[in-house]
């Protein structure tokens, strides 16, 4: 059965739901949650980054199930930190990593940012990928997070590819708007039609 994902804000009321995810994928990977450090954003989401200034978006399945997380932290001087990017395993390898990517990439936009950079852990070679697939290139941070294990990779992207992502999704998205007035107008006339059957009458001749 196809399933349809939303993406959505996060609030506090999320954070259990939205650790189980985090805190699983790490251990999938042989590392270990850092509550008192890295990960102590997640129990208070909406300060960390709502208020912050930032944002933390929940991709949901159709029965509110959260699938995958994605969060942007302002780190100063149009900066922002990528963050707590994660998709639960049940739900990879169908595109849906590079649409939440992609909608941060928009959010981040929205929000102002010039730059998003992001870091990460070797052992996530697939988000590595994504990353490097939409343009994210390496470079060398001024800090590095401090945890049980320490961050190896980091990446970036800056203004003009973060514009040209967000005119593509925009872009995406009048065009779906379009084909739903198409589809809509379509069922219009096939309605309108059937009206039109039931009403006239039908004879029979023989030739």
């Amino acid at each position: 059965m196809h399933q349809t994902f939303d993406i959505r804000p996060a609030t506090n009321a999320d954070g259990e739901a939205v650790r189980q995810l985090v805190f699983a994928v790490l251990r999938e990977h042989g590392l270990t949650p850092d509550a008192a450090g890295v990960d102590a954003d997640l129990y208070d989401i909406e300060s960390s980054y709502l208020r912050a200034g930032g944002a933390f978006d929940l991709l949901v399945d159709m029965t509110g199930a959260i699938a995958g997380t994605v969060g942007l932290i302002p780190t100063g001087e149009g900066r922002c930190e990528l963050r707590k990017m994660y998709l639960d395993q049940a739900h990879r390898g169908r595109g849906l990593g590079k649409r939440l990517l992609r909608h941060a990439l928009g959010r981040a936009m929205q929000l102002g940012f010039r730059r998003v950079e992001l870091e990460t852990i070797g052992v996530f070679q697939a988000a590595i990928g994504l990353y490097e697939s939409v343009g994210f290139r390496p470079f060398v941070p001024d800090h590095v997070s401090s945890g049980p294990e320490h961050a190896d990779r980091f990446y970036l992207q800056e203004g003009g590819l973060i514009q040209r992502l967000a005119t593509l999704i925009q872009r995406s998205a009048r065009f779906i708007q379009q084909r739903a007035g198409l589809i809509q107008r379509k069922a219009e006339f096939v309605q309108r039609d059937a009206i039109l059957i039931q009403r006239k009458p039908y004879s029979v001749r023989n030739v």
